[in-house]
């Protein structure tokens, strides 16, 4: 379901060229067979490297603990086969159009229109930060 979800614009945005260069064979009157046998596995494999790179980058779902947090993407979300790594929350904090949030060695912009409970995740974030911030990450 998740590959197939992010392959529908890949697969446009790869094929409509492909697509309007054999239109354009066609209407030259010129045999537009070899371009479609190279050109449209050629597009169908870039469009599928293209979502294999997007779905193991776009993070869909954080795991937040007292003392830390994960952030996984849709990969990690779907084909979870042992526990997230938690890292500690070093800052999490409201933006413009949402938060930004830095876990372990990365920083994320969240946009509010694709969380659906951003003051929520957010308030477990800080709880998360503050907690490490007052036992040094030890727990009580």
């Amino acid at each position: 379901m998740a590959f197939g979800h992010f392959l529908v614009r890949p697969i446009a945005a790869t094929m409509v060229p492909a697509m309007l260069v054999g239109l354009v064979l066609v209407l030259q009157q010129q045999d537009p067979l070899p371009y479609v046998l190279w050109s449209f596995p050629l597009a169908l494999a870039l469009a599928g490297i293209w979502t294999w790179f997007r779905i193991r980058s776009v993070i869909v779902e954080f795991v937040v603990t007292r003392n830390g947090a994960a952030a996984l993407t849709v990969m990690e979300a779907v084909h979870s086969r042992s526990k997230p790594h938690i890292q500690r929350v070093f800052d999490a904090r409201a933006v413009a159009r949402g938060a930004q949030v830095t876990v372990g060695h990365a920083t994320y912009t969240l946009e509010t229109e694709h969380w659906d409970d951003m003051a929520e995740l957010l308030k477990s974030l800080t709880a998360a930060k503050a907690y490490y911030e007052d036992t040094g990450g030890h727990s009580r």
